[in-house]
């Protein structure tokens, strides 16, 4: 009924222009497709809002697009825009679809698997490529495949998929919907650096996960709802009790002498903020160690892989993360435990300058300190 009640509104509006007289009532009922009401109609006089309620009777019983209707009213035809032409390369056999598919660069293979679904049942590994995935930093450990770059695939379809209803967001990444932009960045701003709110930005939390501003507020309303445990919010897992929390383990690896086991916690605390609470154990054999400038980034600004296993921990100055430090050796290993304390803001808005200190830098926020991280050198640690 969507479709028809948007017609009604629009049949109304044209027929109340027009003061719908004695002969434009027989013009009315002839547009519902009703003969007898349209020869009744002649010889009584109706208000307006009489004349509205029968129409809208008459659109309830399927009258509306009556075949007689056509050769009464031509404009009728005109109005008539959601008819849909049979495209034809869909009476192609498969056989020939997959041809084509074959031959098309990666961007335009994309397209032509999203145009229904029978065509994305027909290609459904190109979808998957590993190049349209969100790109989760602290997993890619490469800051040039994270930037709202136009010569990185993944943006390159994104940008060919924006039309009236959505647009691209040059700090989340993603598109959305037209409405949640403001006007000034909905109509002018450049597609790359177009930003849905002032607080926009990607936080990673670990390698499986990196969140844009409304995930925030999608976590923040499951911790806040009464949903029950075990409900699954991307890899984090939900757990109800007296304090509310998302779950999340996972292991970290760079080579067979250095791997990482993470496990983090998501609530909200007394102060109604939402805080990240994540546990890193490294373990590090023999007592030489190779430490590769790839970085296992505790918050954007803060490696714990580069130098900070021999010094002392100390609290992030840009972001306020809390970092604290425990060197524990048996048989012959070093395990070397971080605590991290991360505040993405408050609860009660959507996006802070606390949240904003914890985003990736992408866009216009991209520095020497960012694009350092995709350096692959080694460094030689001693342990005492």
């Amino acid at each position: 009924m969507g479709n028809m009640e948007k017609h009604s509104r629009l049949f109304q509006s044209f027929f109340h222009r027009n003061q719908c007289h004695h002969h434009q009532g027989e013009q009315y009922y002839l547009l519902a497709g009703d003969e007898k009401e349209a020869h009744h109609s002649c010889g009584t006089t109706q208000s307006a809002a009489a004349r509205r309620i029968k129409f809208k009777q008459c659109c309830l019983k399927g009258k509306l697009y009556a075949a007689r209707s056509w050769t009464k009213v031509p404009l009728l035809s005109s109005l008539v825009f959601w008819i849909r032409r049979k495209n034809l390369i869909l009476s192609l056999p498969d056989t020939v679809l997959v041809k084509i598919h074959e031959e098309l660069p990666i961007i335009d293979a994309v397209c032509l698997a999203l145009t229904c679904k029978r065509l994305s049942k027909l290609f459904p590994a190109t979808l998957k490529e590993k190049e349209f995935e969100f790109p989760r930093l602290l997993e890619l450990r490469n800051p040039l495949l994270c930037l709202n770059y136009s010569k990185i695939t993944r943006n390159q379809l994104l940008l060919r998929l924006e039309n009236r209803r959505w647009l691209y967001c040059g700090q989340c990444l993603r598109l959305h919907p037209r409405k949640v932009f403001d006007k000034d960045n909905k109509y002018w701003a450049p597609s790359l650096i177009r930003s849905c709110s002032r607080y926009a930005g990607i936080v990673d939390i670990c390698p499986c996960a990196a969140w844009t501003i409304r995930d925030r507020d999608r976590a923040v309303k499951l911790l806040k709802s009464t949903s029950p445990s075990g409900t699954q919010f991307g890899p984090f897992v939900f757990q109800s009790g007296s304090r509310p929390r998302l779950e999340h383990t996972c292991h970290l690896s760079s080579n067979e002498k250095y791997d990482a086991d993470v496990a983090i916690s998501i609530y909200i605390n007394t102060k109604n903020h939402l805080l990240v609470h994540a546990k890193y154990v490294l373990s590090l054999t023999p007592t030489y160690i190779f430490i590769p400038l790839e970085p296992i980034f505790a918050c954007p600004h803060f490696s714990l892989s580069e130098g900070t296993i021999i010094c002392p921990a100390s609290d992030c100055p840009s972001c306020l993360a809390t970092i604290s430090k425990e060197t524990i050796t048996e048989n012959n290993k070093t395990k070397v435990l971080f605590e991290v304390t991360r505040d993405l803001g408050s609860c009660e808005s959507t996006g802070d300058s606390c949240w904003l200190r914890n985003c990736r830098p992408t866009g216009c926020r991209i520095g020497e300190s960012t694009l350092k991280w995709s350096v692959h050198e080694t460094r030689i640690i001693h342990l005492d």
